[in-house]
């Protein structure tokens, strides 16, 4: 049974809007619903409270900065993209500079877009980007501890630098980290927030070791229950509109944790909801929202996923098997264990299979044919898998709900528990 959340004023009456006003509203929903952007404004940005408040301290304490790093898709870029607005009340006391890395940068690149979006005055009193200054020269570290030297003490610098895992040159990465000593050594007053996709600081930036001292290491993992109940309830309700308390439990388990999948389900819900010209989201719109969020997803992962399931047999458990893979249990650092899917994939199949049977399988999901959607970890007999994109296992779980194979019965057992009453007092 579904119980409708929220029945007080301040939502939507269906019977006294015109077309024009669901197309105003199916608008709004793009506006908050932002699955393909980091999110920029602080009043939509939910949960991430302790990342949050090392953030905060790293910017109070002079000579302090931080890494940010995770899986792919667990809002990195939107924590640093809204903190300019939470960091602070006043907001005008802090410079925001987000830029972002690529393959091919050297430290002078890297800085010089840090740097053409920073003004200072030059002698003649005219305010010029700094970037002007180097347009003929390479940028060392001692350049970049100058400038910031120059800034006043009322204002706090924040420099993001976004991506930074897409860097390919080591050495680009040990400079990087050997200013940031140098900046922390010196206290000036500069905040750095590196930013990029891996399992840890030592996977992520070179050199480390040598900057632990002045960094805080703030992961981000995956969102918990609550958390993606509160990214879609509280859009939602600011919309106008409606959920049922299934509804949004429906969402938690297809999203895995992953807000970019919560915000996807959202504004297809949403939308849905405008096209069908209804105030309450409950199943039926998610189902529906579903389908159209298969249609949407990333282009490589539909490439790997179908790559990865392809078989000129009529007959074979390639798909099973890798649905098996995204319903498994797994640790915090999202490994799991073959035993764990023969489990799962049995409850599929419904007949009884043993790790054998399907061991070649995830050794192919390994490969560059199959899309190389898993990574295989450790040793002999103690092997572990993992999905090498995190946004893959989600789209899986909308595969296997469009196939069939997750049926009711199989939600309920490998899903999240479903509490009720979510939103009493």
């Amino acid at each position: 049974m579904e119980f409708p959340i929220g029945t007080a004023s301040g939502f939507l009456n269906p019977n006294t809007m015109s077309d024009e006003d669901w197309e105003n509203l199916r608008f709004e929903c793009e506006q908050v619903f932002t699955p393909g952007t980091p999110i920029k404004q602080s009043e939509l940005f939910a949960g991430r409270l302790p990342q949050i408040q090392k953030l905060t301290q790293r910017i109070r304490s002079p000579g302090s900065h931080a890494i940010v790093y995770g899986e792919r898709g667990v809002g990195k870029s939107s924590l640093v993209n809204v903190f300019k607005f939470i960091a602070d009340q006043n907001a005008a006391r802090i410079q925001y500079v987000r830029v972002a890395g690529v393959a091919e940068d050297t430290f002078t690149s890297l800085f010089l877009k840090v740097f053409k979006r920073i003004s200072s005055e030059s002698p003649d009193g005219k305010r010029r980007k700094v970037a002007d200054y180097y347009l003929e020269k390479e940028i060392t570290a001692d350049d970049v501890l100058l400038e910031f030297e120059e800034f006043s003490a009322s204002v706090t610098p924040i420099i993001v630098i976004d991506e930074f895992d897409k860097i390919s040159s080591r050495r680009v990465k040990e400079e990087v980290a050997e200013t940031v000593k140098l900046i922390s050594d010196e206290g000036a007053n500069v905040t750095f927030f590196i930013v990029g996709i891996a399992d840890s600081v030592a996977d992520l930036i070179e050199g480390h070791e040598s900057i632990d001292r002045a960094v805080a290491q703030v992961e981000m993992p995956r969102m918990n229950d609550q958390e993606i109940i509160e990214v879609i309830h509280t859009r939602i309700r600011g919309l106008g509109l409606k959920v049922t308390e299934d509804a949004l439990w429906d969402c938690v388990f297809l999203s895995k944790g992953l807000p970019f999948y919560a915000h996807l389900l959202g504004l297809h819900a949403c939308q849905t909801a405008c096209d069908r010209k209804i105030t309450l989201v409950d199943s039926s719109v998610i189902e529906e929202a579903r389908s159209r969020a298969i249609g949407e997803s990333n282009s490589t992962i539909r490439t790997n996923f179908d790559d990865a399931i392809h078989s000129e047999r009529k007959e074979n458990i390639f798909f099973p098997v890798l649905l098996a893979c995204a319903l498994a249990p797994k640790d915090v650092s999202g490994r799991f264990l073959a035993k764990d899917v023969a489990t799962v994939l049995s409850d599929l199949m419904k007949q009884s299979y043993g790790v054998p049977a399907f061991s070649y399988h995830l050794d192919q999901f390994a490969t560059h044919e199959r899309g190389r959607m898993l990574e295989k970890l450790g040793t002999t007999r103690q092997f572990r898998f993992r999905f090498r994109e995190a946004l893959t296992e989600p789209y899986i779980i909308l595969k296997g709900k469009e196939s069939g194979l997750v049926t009711p019965e199989i939600e309920k057992k490998y899903g999240p528990t479903r509490q009720r009453d979510l939103f009493s007092a």
